[in-house]
């Protein structure tokens, strides 16, 4: 592990001195007159990109590049960055202090995690499925997620000849154990989403049914029964965010929203104002923070029934970004794989950490 400080007050000499000239053909053109970022941030961009951030307690702000991890406490005015590769294939989800990636291994899917931002993993060795039964087709991984106390729930796709079998999964690291919490016949998986180890929801959709809708499913104790929810229409890649216990929302690529106030027994349409969503974080029962997958944001107050947009600048910086991760209320950051913007009021204003300016990656 190295530790990176930013050499800014030889840069502000250099630019003092530049500043003399008329500025044509010099560097002042490359180099703004007080830097707004640390170059040195240039390895965590240049050559490698940004994969996974995440706020933390007395200000740290940690996370995985391509090339390594790193970690800061004073917003990047220096940081420490250890080097390791980080594996491209594979369906990932992060929790605390776990990384887990599962993938396809022949007919079944494997299960690796990380302790340590990626640096080593290990294996579950334990097969999610037996593999001894003759009329187990592939089973491929759809979506992961990491509930409360770090249980893993993993949704599957299962074509067993010409039928669709839709396969959850929940695995405990700790116990070593893991179960199905879900097998259901003539059911494509969409996606899921969990609270903790009892309470899920996965939307599915017959296959059959080339008109049909969603379907939604519910469990509150750990899949041993499920309930069903209501039917939606049906939506490309849809996003499902579970506020709380009773209150759901689902979105998808176009301005289509629902919220649910009743754990998915019933939903009404709203609407957000930010086309098609890329990312979606209930912070509390009430703050709710999304992100659309044209770079804008907007907060909820009242557990996403209604949105107001948010300020998308940081000085002459436009915020952008395909990630956002708060703490809590008011602090968060929106980042890419080349740049990182925080707030420390929810949104309402935004500081430039990580940007891809000329006198940074050069």
């Amino acid at each position: 592990m190295r530790k990176v400080h930013g050499n800014i007050k030889f840069a502000l000499v250099a630019l003092l001195f530049l500043a003399g000239c008329d500025g044509e053909g010099t560097l002042l053109e490359l180099y703004p007159l007080k830097p707004i970022v640390n170059p040195e941030v240039r390895t965590l961009i240049q050559d490698n990109r940004i994969i996974h951030a995440e706020l933390g307690a007395r200000n740290q702000i940690s996370g995985i590049t391509a090339m390594g991890s790193f970690e800061t406490v004073d917003r990047f005015k220096s940081f420490t960055f250890e080097p390791h590769h980080w594996p491209e294939e594979g369906l990932f989800e992060f929790g605390v202090d776990l990384v887990v990636r599962v993938v396809s291994d022949g007919p079944l899917p494997s299960l690796r995690y990380s302790r340590d931002n990626g640096k080593t993993w290990l294996r579950y060795e334990m097969a999610l499925a037996d593999s001894r039964d003759p009329a187990l087709g592939e089973v491929l991984p759809v979506k992961l997620t990491i509930a409360a106390e770090n249980v893993i729930w993993l949704l599957c796709q299962q074509q067993e000849g010409t039928e669709s079998v839709l396969q959850l999964y929940q695995v405990d690291l700790i116990e070593g154990t893991h179960k199905v919490a879900l097998k259901k016949r003539d059911a494509k998986a969409l996606t899921l989403a969990a609270i903790d180890r009892d309470s899920g929801w996965v939307l599915w959709e017959d296959p059959s049914e080339d008109s049909g809708g969603m379907h939604i499913l519910k469990t509150t104790d750990g899949g041993r029964t499920w309930s069903d929810g209501a039917a939606l229409d049906r939506m490309a890649e849809p996003l499902l965010e579970v506020i709380d216990g009773s209150r759901l929302l689902v979105f998808g690529q176009a301005e289509t929203v629902y919220h649910s106030a009743d754990g998915g027994a019933t939903f009404k349409s709203i609407t957000t104002g930010m086309g098609a969503i890329r990312e979606c974080q209930a912070v509390t029962a009430d703050r709710v923070y999304l992100l659309s997958a044209e770079g804008r944001l907007a907060k909820s107050t009242d557990g996403g029934l209604t949105w107001s947009p948010l300020a998308t600048q940081a000085g002459n910086t436009l915020v952008s970004g395909s990630n956002l991760s708060f703490q809590h209320e008011q602090r968060g950051i929106v980042y890419d794989i080349d740049r990182m913007f925080i707030t420390e009021d929810g949104g309402e204003r935004w500081d430039v950490l990580i940007y891809p300016y000329d006198y940074v990656v050069q």
